[in-house]
């Protein structure tokens, strides 16, 4: 009987010991989560799908650029950004293509270029807007520290100006 008990309370011991020891090596942040950008239209609010073709809106028309958690399918806001707002957490490129779709100009905007800026350039027709996204606080207080909440993308969408 005591030889039942000894193994018993042998084997709970080695058990405990083995199950602090593995948990010990799971890591417990989860995994960012993917993220999908989606470039607006400035005159529809609809989402510019690559080969559409849109008009440009008057001049100092901001680039809206919507993120949207992938597996939830909630768009993100400024709540979800540590020390970031949602206007900070991307910057977009305009690149304009040439007859073979290769880019040939980037330029960085803040505001949808107007048709006059655009027939500045050599103009093919055709553009895509690279979009790229970070939540990383520009300046986090402690850098070891932080956990990213969202892994870091960029999307182009081909389109073209009517």
């Amino acid at each position: 009987m005591k030889r039942k008990l000894a193994v018993l309370l042998l084997a709970a011991l080695l058990l405990t010991i083995s199950m602090a020891t593995f948990s010990g090596c799971v890591d417990e942040e989860p995994e960012p989560r993917e993220v999908e950008l989606e470039l607006i239209n400035p005159i529809t609010g609809d989402i510019i799908k690559s080969g559409d073709t849109i008009d440009l809106p008057t001049e100092k028309t901001y680039i809206e650029v919507r993120i949207k958690d992938s597996k939830t399918g909630r768009y993100l806001t400024d709540n979800d950004l540590p020390e970031n707002t949602i206007k900070d957490s991307y910057h977009v490129q305009l690149i304009i293509l040439d007859n073979d779709g290769h880019g040939h100009y980037r330029r960085v905007y803040e505001y949808w270029p107007t048709k006059e800026e655009l027939k500045s350039e050599s103009y093919y027709g055709s553009y895509e807007m690279q979009m790229s996204f970070d939540c990383r606080p520009k300046n986090p207080q402690n850098p070891r520290e932080f956990q990213r909440k969202y892994k870091m993308d960029t999307s182009y969408v081909k389109f073209y100006i009517d």
